[in-house]
């Protein structure tokens, strides 16, 4: 079986699905835009940086003549699926029909909420074969023909490399709260700014450590322009964001939306405490997430200290959730759904 991920900006998903599937002899490729918004390179386009660890082969177009052109080449070694992130543009699709190739598309959340009317259209006159979406709350986003007949939920993937950050104890020299949440009225990053008013009254050496992002941000760095123990990170790279995860003592992540992202898996995966405030009914449609929930900045504050003074507590709920989290979120038991997926597609 051979299959073409090609990712729109966000492409650590879909490499660590190439990864997780070389488990079952499927042989995929990365078919990437060479111009990848520099945002999103910064922050999770790392794996560029990082020399391609799980070594997936990687190719790369920069306009439509040269996607054919790789398109193409694939085709000649057999392609089987072309499985479009962010659905794909519509000469994506085109192409990948036209070699005769089954075509997946596959939706987080950002992406889904911003379809338009046109792009409907293109969905329709280039159907897809099958469609995977995380949020299946936004399922009624799926409004054109047929698609969701066609759909299927699958977890996002977390990497492994997030399992191997020391635990707390001697590799954490600060006591630090991480916040690399995106800052805007979405995040509703403003609550974990309200707790921290309260946390720094309640420990004195702790430090807040956030990145210099969203909406939000200018207003929050004049707010605390003369606090010393609030830190404004860049965008971080992989490696960055690696090593900020490791010093870390407790994460907070988003305090809006329905469902979890990245940074609360990979909190998680990396045995750090994370806190969130999210639909709890949600949280069922996401197998159930041991995530620390707090409905305000009092709460949020006071649980905070309490992680930080605990040892063992911090243990015990770490713990759980890095079992959860390699269960329901691992490379390979991801891979393992989307496998079956295809091989139904192909056989339809």
């Amino acid at each position: 079986m051979i299959i073409c991920h090609t990712p729109n900006n966000y492409a650590n998903n879909p490499y660590l699905q190439a990864y997780g599937l070389r488990k079952y002899g499927v042989k995929s490729y990365l078919l990437m835009p060479s111009y990848i918004n520099p945002t999103t390179e910064k922050i999770w386009y790392g794996y560029k940086q990082m020399g391609n660890p799980y070594n997936i082969p990687i190719l790369y177009y920069h306009d439509t003549q040269s996607f054919l052109r790789q398109l193409a080449s694939l085709g000649n070694e057999g392609l089987d699926i072309v499985h479009l992130y962010g659905g794909g543009k519509f000469w994506h699709a085109a192409y990948s029909k036209l070699l005769g190739a089954k075509i997946i598309r596959q939706f987080f959340g950002s992406d889904i909420r911003s379809i338009k009317k046109r792009r409907e259209i293109a969905f329709n006159l280039f159907p897809e074969d099958g469609i995977v979406l995380s949020q299946v709350e936004l399922a009624n986003r799926l409004t054109w023909r047929g698609a969701l007949n066609r759909m299927i939920q699958l977890a996002v993937a977390v990497d492994p490399v997030f399992y191997e950050i020391p635990k707390i104890g001697g590799s954490a020299d600060e006591k630090i709260v991480f916040l690399p949440t995106r800052n805007d009225d979405f995040k509703k990053t403003s609550l974990a700014f309200d707790a921290w008013n309260r946390l720094r009254e309640l420990d004195k050496d702790v430090k807040l450590y956030a990145v210099a992002w969203g909406d939000n941000y200018p207003r929050l760095k004049e707010t605390y322009a003369n606090d010393p123990r609030v830190v404004w990170m860049p965008l971080l790279n992989r490696k960055e964001y690696l090593e900020m995860m490791r010093r870390s003592w407790i994460v907070w992540g988003q305090f809006g939306g329905a469902g979890h992202g990245g940074t609360e898996l990979e909190a998680m995966a990396a045995r750090r405490p994370i806190f969130t405030n999210l639909n709890p009914a949600s949280m069922k449609l996401y197998w159930n997430p041991p995530l620390i929930q707090a409905e305000n900045p009092e709460e949020l504050a006071q649980k905070t200290k309490q992680l930080l003074d605990n040892d063992e507590e911090r243990k015990y709920i770490t713990e759980k959730a890095f079992q959860w989290v390699q269960e329901v979120h691992g490379p390979f038991e991801i891979a393992a759904k989307l496998y079956k997926f295809y091989q139904r597609i192909l056989e339809a």
